[in-house]
């Protein structure tokens, strides 16, 4: 039924007022979305919120308008749509063609009224979002002179570099007697250098089996010989210090809650079973201290930026998801946390700072080796966690990298056709004459230290860099024929994860799902069969 206009007086309507209408009429098709998307969860169904919100309010606009001349949001400003010689709209045609928005004079003061309190709470959600950018803004700033730090390599006379492709095998000699003398084996390397530093950064292959167990093998030596009393990593979030801090203090291990910690991580795909394994190696070992002696703390030092909808709304950038069209309309969800990836490593940076250097104790970190740089920057850009602990705080942070699989110049230039990187064959060659025995060394100081590799993602853009700038120490652990994927935790994704992720894993997979096992299965044969 269209609504009477007869004996009613009307003016047109003001931008706050009309505003006003569409903020509360936003909100309620925003909220019934929503209602509807979590409700199908249940059933592990999954609706996507954009592309049915943009639907919804198409539907509530055109259907309330054409039947009433009024939705939600307009009633309660004493609004309606009429057509333009004042007359009501007959039929939805009428809507789409020649209507003004009237607002009723009687409605004056309860229409104002609404405008205020939206104006309020509007502000008020306005005015904390800028408090939030302000510290944004803040912590960049304070970063800024540490992360844009000249890099060893910028005054190098690049006549003191060598080429690994201009090494024949009668030079191996020289490496391989240095190694016999000075190399340790990986633990006691590890304890050494992390003895003689406040933090120590390991940078990882993610998903590498050995090295994540290798973290959790060294757990106890690493708290009884080097003085270690925190391990801060990256697949864990600061917003999750506190359950992580009960776990691995309590009195029983809750491998429940440890499992709900794994799938709080970003990307909500991180069911590699010794990731983990580490948070249970913690807690064995705290298990094993008297009540008096001070436990070893795990810390998060990642945030919730939302990894799925950055990966769907850019699908298409790359090869890794390709997600369906609509899915892009996740941008403006994504936008909300863009301050959270845009300052990733300032952030990383600011925990570490503060649950480790600033107490005064001695940590680990264990991240990604593109994280883990203390005196190198990628070719695009400016220096990342670890460069900016290192430059500010000198030689307190030290670096070590894990011998992994080398990359391509192709990841920054498609265009590139030259030969594969060859750093990763000739340190495995020197390896050989040792019957692959693992190995941790300085870098810095040692034959390695001026080698460089044109043909290497690290060092073909930046023809100063050696090998000492982007590794201060090295640990080998097995050769790259022996590397295996990590194992995945079977039913790690759960029916609301399938529910409210299915788009990312099915992108990641480019196919579709019918079920949460199948997602879950692909999962697992990715992950274990990684090399």
């Amino acid at each position: 039924m269209i609504l009477p206009t007869e004996g009613r007086e009307f003016r047109k309507a003001g931008f706050w007022m009309r505003f006003t209408a569409i903020w509360i009429d936003s909100v309620v098709v925003v909220g019934l979305t929503y209602l509807a998307v979590v409700s199908a969860r249940v059933f592990s169904t999954y609706i996507p919120f954009e592309l049915s919100a943009l639907g919804f309010a198409l539907a509530y606009s055109a259907i309330l308008i054409g039947a009433r001349a009024r939705t939600i949001g307009k009633t309660i400003c004493g609004l309606c749509v009429l057509k333009k010689d004042g007359s009501s709209v007959n039929h939805l045609t009428d809507y789409l063609t020649r209507t003004v928005v009237q607002q009723e004079l009687a409605s004056k003061k309860r229409g104002a009224l609404a405008v205020l309190f939206v104006l309020g709470v509007s502000s008020f959600f306005v005015t904390l979002q800028i408090i939030e950018y302000v510290n944004y803004y803040g912590l960049y700033t304070d970063m800024l002179p540490y992360s844009m730090a000249k890099t060893p390599y910028d005054d190098r006379e690049q006549g003191t570099v060598v080429d690994v492709s201009s090494l024949t095998r009668s030079h191996d000699s020289l490496f391989v007697q240095w190694l016999n003398t000075h190399g340790k084996t990986p633990l006691d390397y590890a304890v050494h250098v992390v003895s003689t530093h406040q933090l120590v950064v390991f940078g990882e292959a993610h998903g590498n089996r050995g090295q994540i167990a290798f973290l959790s093998k060294i757990i106890p030596d690493l708290y009884h010989r080097a003085g270690v009393r925190c391990v801060a990593m990256e697949v864990c979030t600061n917003e999750d210090n506190e359950e992580l801090a009960r776990l691995v203090t309590a009195r029983e291990y809750d491998h429940d809650l440890a499992i709900q910690i794994a799938r709080n991580q970003p990307w909500h795909s991180w069911g590699m079973k010794e990731y983990w394994d580490v948070l249970y190696a913690v807690w064995q070992l705290n298990r094993s201290l008297p009540d008096a002696e001070k436990k070893m703390r795990v810390v998060g030092i990642d945030s919730q930026w939302d990894g799925p909808s950055f990966a769907l709304a850019l699908a298409g950038a790359d090869d890794a998801v390709k997600g369906p069209i609509w899915e892009r309309l996740r941008i403006f969800r994504a936008l909300l946390g863009l301050p959270g990836l845009v300052l990733r490593d300032e952030l990383m940076a600011r925990e570490v700072e503060q649950e480790i250097i600033e107490k005064g104790e001695r940590g680990v970190v264990w991240c990604g080796a593109n994280h883990g740089f203390i005196n190198y920057k990628q070719p695009y850009g400016k220096g990342r966690m670890a460069y900016i602990l290192h430059h500010k705080y000198g030689d307190k942070v030290f670096q070590i990298l894990l011998h992994s699989k080398d990359t391509s110049p192709s990841i920054i230039d498609p265009g590139y056709s030259g030969p594969a990187p060859r750093m990763g064959d000739f340190i495995e060659r020197i390896m050989a004459y040792r019957a692959d025995s693992p190995t941790g060394f300085d870098v810095v100081g040692s034959p390695f230290e001026f080698l460089r590799d044109s043909t290497h993602y690290h060092y073909s853009k930046q023809p100063k860099t050696v090998f000492g700038d982007v590794a201060s120490g090295y640990i080998f652990l097995e050769p790259r024929e022996r590397f295996k994927g990590c194992q995945w935790i079977k039913g790690f994704i759960t029916p609301e994860m399938f529910a409210t992720y299915k788009p990312f894993y099915e992108g990641r997979a480019h196919r579709p799902f019918k079920t949460v096992e199948e997602a879950d299965e692909f999962f697992k044969t990715e992950t274990e069969s990684k090399q």
